[in-house]
């Protein structure tokens, strides 16, 4: 029997809220989304856990934007072999009338294999969903925004403790303050420390070092990087290339080319390499990458690309934002979460 989880109350918010580090399966559960790397690691979190217990578990995903009425239904429908079911809707906040009906029909009869997931990124859309929810006692999970400094310090300090290395308290106020940028990037610098220095207590002299000896990176690195999965990575050679030059729609450019190899590979995976116009290897490396990655996720992250092509043409006040989004959401997608 599953512990009962202890309810935190959120400052911002009246319902109880739980901490996303905390998360454990429940027949339905709703994350906040405040911050987006967190509400990445709790999914990712949630699945692990259920692909522990089960590694037969099916991962269903429900797109709100396009829902029809019942797919809730085909989804948490048991079947042949009754395996366990994970059920996630990355944006509940763009929920139709149909769908949040049909949410709402199921958590009173839930089925006793599957794990529902709602993940709420904020806004005022699916309101009514959440305050029904919140009435019937669904656990709901908080992924925080963190607000200012001292937070951001604290998160880097716990961040370089369960990576399994020490950093001192300045060399973590220099590390927010020198890179001044969105939290999946601080992060992924501060885990790329523990591992470049291993048994060490992570200093300022380090931090220095590291912001003065930045290697060049070019833009198919760090496309590549997103594409494996590998977000911490990809995030911080962003920042690595940006700052040698590379412009953001050379970065797009790239991407939208890699994510085309991918397509062309993925529709075809039989057709001669002559005559698909690229060299063998070339082909075999994109079959390798296409392992972790779905039709829906890689039609997720083409329309994921469009969009911040468009952003760093001048659709957007903040380029580089745009950029981290991009990378952001094909790295998460590569892994299908």
């Amino acid at each position: 029997m599953a512990v009962k989880p202890r309810f935190a109350k959120n400052k911002n918010s009246d319902a109880t809220l739980l901490n996303w580090r905390k998360i454990i399966p429940a027949p339905v559960i709703v994350i906040k989304a405040e911050e987006p790397l967190f509400a990445d690691r709790a999914v990712a979190l949630l699945r692990k856990q259920l692909l522990a217990k089960d590694p037969g578990t099916e991962v269903t995903l429900l797109e709100a934007a396009t829902y029809e009425p019942g797919q809730l239904g085909v989804a948490v429908s048991p079947s042949l072999f009754s395996e366990s079911r994970f059920v996630y809707i990355p944006q509940v906040e763009q929920a139709s009338t149909a769908m949040v009906a049909d949410i709402l029909n199921y958590q009173k009869n839930t089925e006793p294999e599957v794990t529902l997931v709602l993940r709420h990124n904020g806004g005022n859309g699916a309101r009514k969903l959440l305050t029904d929810l919140q009435a019937a006692q669904i656990p709901f999970y908080i992924a925080p925004k963190l607000n200012n400094d001292s937070e951001r310090i604290k998160c880097v300090l716990d961040e370089v403790r369960a990576a399994g290395g020490r950093i001192d308290n300045d060399a973590a106020a220099l590390l927010v303050a020198a890179l001044r940028s969105e939290l999946p990037e601080i992060l992924a610098v501060a885990n790329q420390l523990v591992g470049d220095y291993p048994g060490e207590i992570i200093t300022s002299e380090i931090i220095e070092e590291y912001q003065a000896g930045k290697k060049e990176v070019d833009g198919y690195e760090v496309v590549q990087a997103a594409i494996d999965g590998d977000l911490a990575k990809a995030l911080t050679d962003l920042r690595h290339a940006l700052a040698c030059g590379i412009t953001g729609p050379a970065l797009t450019g790239a991407m939208a080319f890699k994510l085309r190899q991918l397509a062309k590979v993925s529709t075809i995976p039989r057709r001669p390499a002559a005559d698909m116009g690229m060299p063998r290897f070339i082909i075999d490396k994109t079959r390798a990458s296409l392992r972790t990655w779905t039709e829906a996720a890689l039609r997720e992250a083409i329309k994921a690309c469009a969009t911040a092509d468009a952003e760093v043409k001048g659709e957007s006040r903040d380029p580089v934002y745009a950029l981290e989004k991009l990378m952001i959401t094909v790295a998460t997608r590569a892994r299908n979460l």
